[in-house]
């Protein structure tokens, strides 16, 4: 019964554990300050891990750091109903550059939808300068490993 019951505790944890692939078809809106806004169709990949995913061959995990060329903060979160990810990267202020990058994404594991959000900005080169992009799709689980 003890073994039944450890089981039964065991078995959430071990189906967060499992590592997956996902094949996601979805839009894609681009918009940026020097050109008008325009949608796409597209297909990305994402592998799941643990402790980091995998979203258009960059991977995620809880992180940050501090480097030269400036500073990234990642926190990625995954339970039985949703993953997600947070990211914000700055540059190094120069005369030229200093941009600023957010990035999230979500994956609702319950209805296979899947929204990200990037948008960068750069007050350095002007004011109003900004790129946005912003994907919103069904994902499927990938059977074989596409990876």
């Amino acid at each position: 019964m003890k073994k039944l019951l450890l089981l039964l505790f065991l078995v959430p944890t071990l189906i967060q554990a499992e590592e997956f692939n996902l094949v996601c078809e979805g839009e894609k809106l681009s918009m940026a300050s020097v050109m008008d806004g325009f949608k796409d169709k597209e297909t990305i990949a994402v592998k799941v891990r643990e402790k980091s995913i995998e979203i258009k061959n960059v991977t995620y995990s809880t992180r940050t750091s501090d480097e030269s060329y400036g500073k990234i903060k990642t926190n990625y979160l995954k339970n039985s109903d949703y993953i997600t990810v947070f990211s914000t990267s700055r540059d190094t202020p120069s005369k030229k550059h200093c941009s600023f990058v957010d990035y999230t994404a979500n994956i609702d594991r319950v209805t296979g939808m899947i929204k990200t959000d990037w948008r960068q900005t750069d007050k350095c080169m002007s004011k109003d300068y900004f790129l946005h992009i912003i994907y919103e799709g069904k994902c499927k689980k990938q059977k074989e490993n596409a990876f």
